[in-house]
């Protein structure tokens, strides 16, 4: 019985987890990707090179979070984390979905009318 207590418990957590990582993508990709805001981090640095390589924000994400993934396990070992690996692989993943649907030339208030 604990042990479905425990199975129950990390299965909320990651429906938790996968819930707050959509959010976060619609978030980033509507509103910041679109207006070129400035924000720090993997998403920042991915907007701010985006201007200047001819790759998408949401590509170049997924490229840094892959080489700073490699280097977590390189340097802090299999013990990094199965979670930051599922959450960055998730928003990456996301975020290329969003790209890849719903392509945006502009902000939300200055999209095209169909």
């Amino acid at each position: 019985m604990a042990r479905n207590m425990k199975k129950d418990q990390i299965i909320g957590e990651y429906i938790i987890l996968t819930l707050a990582t959509i959010i976060l993508d619609i978030g980033v990709y509507f509103f910041k990707f679109s207006n070129n805001f400035s924000f720090g981090g993997v998403t920042g640095l991915s907007v701010l090179l985006a201007q200047l390589l001819p790759l998408r924000a949401s590509t170049l994400n997924f490229i840094i979070n892959m080489a700073l993934l490699f280097f977590g396990f390189l340097f802090l070992g299999k013990g990094f984390g199965i979670k930051t690996v599922y959450v960055s692989v998730l928003s990456s993943a996301g975020l290329s979905l969003l790209d890849a649907f719903v392509p945006m030339s502009a902000p939300l208030t200055n999209q095209p009318v169909l």
